[in-house]
């Protein structure tokens, strides 16, 4: 019988994922493309800019064992950075806008089916979620906005090693 540890296991999970550079790379490219069609048919959203730059912490409880007792996470999460406008889109807009995302998010392999966090006037937040678990954030109220928080991926030194990291010795 073959048994392996959930740090194999879940190192294993993650070799089948791109590595967090890789997806990265793949989200900045959905940004820009988010950033483009939505000023093209919402002119009411002026100019783009970031507004935090991208962060990175070690994966939560799901992949904890892939980083216990190393000195450095072989298994990260990144917030991509955050987005916003210098406008919005408007109340009427909103519905239109969130297809238009809805569109755009699920070719880069989320699910086009928003879950809508908010829809009132003046306040609208909508979340896409993929397979590896990274959530897509949209809003607009007083400025339109959008974020991204990554799933699990291992780093690239990581998947390019292709096993998991030895315990340190001390």
């Amino acid at each position: 019988m073959n048994q392996t540890s959930p740090k194999d296991r879940q190192f294993s999970e993650l070799m089948q994922r791109p590595d967090i550079d890789e997806i990265v790379a793949h989200y900045q490219q959905m940004y820009a493309d988010l950033r483009q069609q939505l000023s093209a048919e919402f002119p009411s959203i002026g100019s783009w800019s970031q507004s935090q730059d991208a962060t990175t912490a070690a994966c939560g409880p799901e992949f904890d064992a892939v980083n216990a007792d190393l000195p450095q996470n072989d298994a990260v999460t990144k917030s991509v950075g955050n987005w916003g406008t210098t406008g919005t889109i408007s109340d009427k807009d909103w519905s239109r806008a969130l297809k238009t995302v809805s569109g755009i998010v699920s070719r880069y392999g989320f699910d086009p089916n928003a879950q809508v966090m908010n829809d009132k006037p003046g306040a609208h937040d909508a979340n896409f979620y993929d397979r590896y678990r990274a959530e897509f954030s949209i809003s607009a109220g007083n400025s339109a906005g959008f974020m991204l928080l990554t799933g699990c991926h291992l780093t690239a030194v990581a998947k390019q090693r292709g096993t998991p990291a030895p315990r340190p010795t001390y």
